[in-house]
Order: C-alpha cells, then structure tokens, then sequence
C-alpha cells in the first residue's frame, strides 16, 4: 500500500550505500510474494545489486522533499536505516568468525580487532556502511555516538590509505565538534600498526590524519604529543609519530608556504611527506591552470615522485593521477589515456576517486552523455556530506553543467541560470568564482568564461579588484 511504499522509499533516503534486501523483508515480516508485490510498485526507482537494494541518486533529493521534510519522519526513517546498517555489520562479523577455524593466530587476532579480515571481498561494502551510518549520526545532531562508531570501527578504515582517505573529512568533522582526537590512537590500536613493516606505512597514514586533525582543532597537537609520549612503544616507531606529529601541528611557516615557491617545487622524490589534503585540491588547480609551462613542470615533478614511491605510499596514486591530466592540458590525448589504463590496473582504489578525472577525457572526446553521467555522481557524492564538501561537490556539478551546455548547446541550457546558481552554491566568493572562469577558459569555452568573468567583476569589492576583472575580460573579447 501507499505506506508501506512511503516507509521503503524514506529508509532508502537515509542510506546512500543501499540496505541488505533480506534484512529489509525480514524486519518488516513480508513474505516472498508480499515483497515482491512491494518491490515492483517502486522498480523504476531502486536497483538491485550484490543483496543489497539502493534509491536511484536522481530520485534521491525528491523522496527526500516529499517524505522527509517533517523531522519527525526523517529522524524515525534514519533510526530504522541506522539500525539496519549495524545489524548487517553484526552479521558480517559473525559469519567472519565461524569462518576463522582454518585460520593462522594472526588472521584470527585481525579479525578480532577490525572485526573483518583485511582482503575480504566484504572490505568494500563494510566501509560504505560504516561511513554511512557515521554520517547519518552527524546529521541527526548525535555527535557522542557517531564518534563512538568511528573510534570502535576506524581501523577498518585505515586498513587501506585511500579509502582511508574518505574518513578524513568525517574525522574532520567530528574533532572540529568537540570530539577528543586521542580516541582516535588507543594503545592497542597502535601496537598493532607498530608490526606492519616496522610501522612504516602506518606513519603515512598518521601524516594525513594529523593534518586534518590539526586543521580541526588548535590544541589537539598538545594532547597528542602528551598521549603519544606515555605509551610503551617501540623507540623507532614512538620517534617516528612524535615527528610526524610535530611536522602537523608546526606553524604555518615551512617553504610550501613560502611567497614565490610552487607547491611542485617542494616534493622530494622518495620521501611520502606531501600534504595529502594540497595535493587532492591541486588536481583543480591543474585543470584550471593557464601557464602550460607550469603544467609541463608539473608532469615532470609528479612522474619522478609517483616512481620513487612504493606501491602502498599513501600520495602514489595522488601523484600517478597528476599525469594523464598534465597530458590532457598539453594536448597530448592519447599518452593520456596510455597513463589512465596504467593507473587503473596498478591501483586497488575504487574508480570513483577518479571521477572528475574521467570527466576530463569525456569532455576531451566530446562525450556528452558521459560528461553528464559523472556530473551526476560529483553530485551525489556531495549529498553524502554536509558542509564544504557538499558545497563544493554542487559548485563542480554546475561549472560540469556550463562546460557541457556550451559545449555541445543541448536543449533548455541557460548559462544565466546556471551562472545564477554558483554565485548561491559559493556565495559570490571572488575566489571561486575566478577559479570558475579560468576553468572554463582553459578548455576554450570563451564565451562562458566572459561571462563568469563579467559576474566576478560585477560582485568585486575594490575598485582595483574590479579592473584587474575587467581587464581578463578584455582579452576574451
């Protein structure tokens, strides 16, 4: 019935990821041919994959408008999404365990700690969900038990750099609210990083953590030190994090900050110390950037670092993406795509890291539906997160949405309206809106890019700010 239609599609709302379709029928006590009636009413909206069943992302924000808007009913139909997700997770564990018999001490003692065996085709999916379920809590306002779900389940995140790097931004957040960093390292947590390779691959991941952790919260590098300096670990190991941390939380006064140096100009082959956060923003900057001899810098600097990493280096794959996009600028398509290929079979990091990547080779082969397709996904992935990320994921769905509409001047576009939504998306930041218009430049949409920078003109504080505006505007016409 309508109901029973309106109760499914809310709890799709509240999980991204999708729910496990069994748990789903069985906390609801339908049968096999009651499901089955339910499931077609709303075909055209969810998708069926791996047991689980997901709400198509396009339909995402309309179930959201049309059942959501009373918080009552949003707080009851994330409860039940929440409550699905964890017991799935129990599930997961269980069936893990019963499986441990035939396994060594040391795989049973991982499976106790992480609660799920590292290389596990589970590995995926369990990530998803807990992230999930973190940022659910968020949104509900319950701050004290998302953080708890993610210091009793963060080294599942950690077990792999780059989908530990989806958790920065959660962590991130809940340090920025209040939550005490050092839950984050227990002792036991720690001796166990001390025996992967002597602690070395863990120290990279402690250097991205910190640094977000330091951007979150101003005296949390205090308490770590304290934290760190009482526990009986291994000197090399304990001289290690105290280093790491130390570099993290150090003023803002180090040569990457220095007027007039690159950030290119400060990687060290060899050495995996590059800030991840820079780095991960820098991809943006490479796409907009008008000074092509930079950019063949750039190519230079990011090849001689993504060779002299090893392969589980936290930046090698950050690096390694670098390259097909200098080729792109330069207009060398098929290295390109050469590099692309290469990146992909080397790396175990899910595609979806890559998607404004493979937005730029759509783009670059003037296909339009595919364009569209990873306009949409930047879009979803922003409706995961509140906040910046959010923001910043709808302001590369519209400057996505120009390029392609100037582009290839399909039905119904409107630069005007489009332009009008950014300006709301970044609240006419000066910044972001010339980012926008150098963007666009760089892919030879002049006509847009005058456009962008006649708004950026328009909204400028400063008489001389406004000039400078213009001028740019000049050249274009």
């Amino acid at each position: 019935g309508r109901e029973e239609v309106e109760r499914l599609l809310s709890t799709l709302a509240c999980a991204s990821c999708g729910l496990n379709e069994k748990q789903l029928m069985e906390k609801w006590g339908y049968t096999p041919l009651a499901w089955s009636a339910l499931y077609s009413a709303v075909e055209v909206l969810i998708y069926r994959q791996n047991g689980c069943i997901t709400l198509r992302s396009g339909f995402r924000a309309f179930v959201s408008g049309r059942y959501l808007a009373d918080p009552a009913a949003a707080s009851s139909a994330r409860d039940t999404a929440v409550s699905l997700l964890r017991e799935e997770m129990r599930s997961v564990r269980r069936e893990l365990l019963s499986r441990s018999s035939g396994l060594t001490f040391g795989d049973r003692m991982l499976m106790r700690i992480w609660g799920i065996r590292p290389g596990e085709r589970d590995m995926s999916r369990s990530l998803s969900v807990f992230r999930e379920i973190v940022l659910q809590l968020i949104d509900a306002g319950q701050w004290e038990l998302a953080a708890d779900v993610l210091t009793s389940e963060h080294q599942l995140f950690c077990i792999e750099s780059f989908r530990g790097y989806e958790y920065f931004t959660v962590i991130h957040t809940l340090v920025a609210n209040g939550m005490d960093p050092r839950r984050l390292f227990p002792f036991r947590d720690m001796t166990l990083f001390a025996m992967v390779d002597g602690g070395g691959p863990v120290l990279t991941m402690l250097w991205a953590m910190f640094t977000n952790i330091s951007k979150a919260s101003d005296n949390a590098g205090e308490k770590l030190r304290k934290h760190f300096s009482r526990m009986p670990l291994g000197r090399r190991f304990k001289k290690g994090i105290l280093h790491v941390l130390n570099e993290c939380f150090a003023p803002d006064d180090n040569s990457s900050d220095k007027a007039g140096t690159d950030f290119e100009d400060t990687w060290i082959p060899g050495e995996d110390r590059t800030d991840i956060g820079r780095l991960a923003t820098f991809f943006d900057q490479i796409a907009a950037m008008e000074n092509l001899k930079r950019v063949k810098k750039i190519l230079q600097k990011s090849e001689e670092m993504s060779k002299s990493l090893p392969d589980d280096a936290m930046t090698q794959t950050f690096f390694m993406m670098l390259t097909p996009l200098c080729l792109l600028r330069l207009g060398r398509k098929e290295e390109a795509k050469e590099q692309y290929e290469k990146l992909l079979d080397n790396s175990e990091v899910d595609p979806s890291i890559f998607t404004m990547l493979r937005f730029e080779f759509a783009f670059a082969d003037k296909r339009w539906d595919l364009c569209r397709k990873f306009a949409e996904e930047i879009r979803h992935r922003g409706e995961l997160f509140s906040g910046g990320l959010k923001m910043g994921a709808e302001q590369k769905y519209l400057q996505m949405m120009t390029a392609i509409g100037e582009s290839s001047r399909y039905d119904g576009y409107s630069l005007d309206s489009i332009i009008r939504q950014y300006r709301e998306a970044c609240n006419d930041d000066t910044g972001f809106l010339l980012y926008f218009a150098n963007w666009l430049q760089a892919k030879d949409l002049l006509n847009a890019a005058a456009a962008v920078y006649g708004t950026v003109a328009e909204v400028s504080d400063t008489e001389s700010m406004k000039g400078y505006y213009l001028s740019l505007l000049s050249r274009l016409n």
